[in-house]
């Protein structure tokens, strides 16, 4: 495998982009693949992962294993029909980065 630093692993239609851009892609049809491949690319000193959301939930016990580690960053990437789950991960991870969540306008009452 190519020891690249960035990588996608989704399914066919969610990595197509990323592999036209030039970053490294894993195609994978269960979670199973997409565990193996997040784990191979982990191993071989990959630093960020993006993952298509329909394997984030059945992977958040290997998302979360990751997490305690400085790489890899494994970031949702949203996919055809997305379930919100990228959306949650995402917000979670600025959570982190900046120690506060942001809060919604609309259960502030809005800007201003």
């Amino acid at each position: 495998m190519n020891a690249a630093k960035t990588a996608a692993v989704g399914k066919q239609e969610s990595v197509a982009l990323f592999r036209a851009a030039g970053i490294y892609t894993v195609a994978a049809q269960t979670p199973q693949q997409a565990g193996q491949a997040v784990r191979q690319l982990a191993e071989n000193g990959c630093q960020v992962i993006f993952l298509g959301e329909s394997f984030g939930e059945p992977l958040a016990q290997l998302c979360q294993e990751y997490r305690s580690q400085p790489y890899p960053v494994i970031l949702p990437i949203p996919e055809q029909g997305s379930s919100g789950y990228g959306k949650k991960a995402a917000q979670a991870n600025l959570e982190k980065a900046i120690g506060a969540g942001l809060a919604d306008e609309t259960e502030e009452g809005g800007a201003g």
